[in-house]
């Protein structure tokens, strides 16, 4: 793998021709997780530690970038890509086939977006942070924006009222609406509202 030196972060034409996993460690060490690490220790205290917290946050951190939607093909990328393992942090010496795998099994993501749920502010801060960075250095950031309405279904069940829920059901959206804007025969702007639940 060769060393990328002075990359500047504004200008994604130089990004655009690195490698995914050139890409994945310019991510990895660029978002100020500090507190969002930090936090998740103290969650996680005196517990086991057979997966360590930074190599799994940064396993999740990634996913969009290596264009893993589900945390099975994560498992399955990072199970295949020894050096993707080495740039989230996780040590293949450290573990054998049998008792502890290369990989984390599922129930350690599971741990880890429910701990993310209870530190949400701390993922938000994370955000502004990079956020008022890119208002400060680049011109003209957030001027013109534009956004996707595609709606997609959900599978999931609604929440039970009577019982409590497990995280198989649908218990953050209720309902959306969309604005479709079209132009009538006089040529005036129209708005049709569907309301999605």
């Amino acid at each position: 793998m060769k060393i990328i030196t002075q990359i500047s972060v504004f200008d994604y034409s130089e990004i655009e021709i690195l490698g995914d996993l050139e890409r994945c460690k310019l991510l990895i060490d660029n978002v100020p997780d500090e507190k969002i690490v930090n936090n998740l220790t103290q969650i996680r205290g005196k517990g086991r530690n057979d997966y360590p917290i930074v190599p799994v946050w940064n396993s999740i951190l990634i996913m969009p970038l290596i264009e893993c939607y589900t945390v099975e093909q994560l498992r399955r990328e990072l199970s295949r890509n020894r050096d993707l393992r080495k740039i989230c942090g996780f040590n293949d010496a450290d573990y054998y086939y049998g008792k502890c795998k290369l990989v984390p099994p599922p129930k350690a993501y599971s741990n880890m977006f429910n701990n993310l749920k209870e530190i949400e502010p701390k993922l938000k801060e994370c955000f502004n942070e990079l956020r008022d960075f890119m208002y400060a250095y680049l011109k003209d950031f957030g001027k013109e924006v534009g956004e996707d309405g595609k709606i997609f279904s959900s599978k999931a069940k609604y929440p039970s009222k009577a019982e409590k829920t497990d995280a198989r059901s649908e218990t953050d959206a209720d309902f959306t609406f969309k604005d479709n804007y079209y132009k009538d025969a006089d040529g005036k702007t129209k708005v049709k509202r569907t309301k999605w639940v």
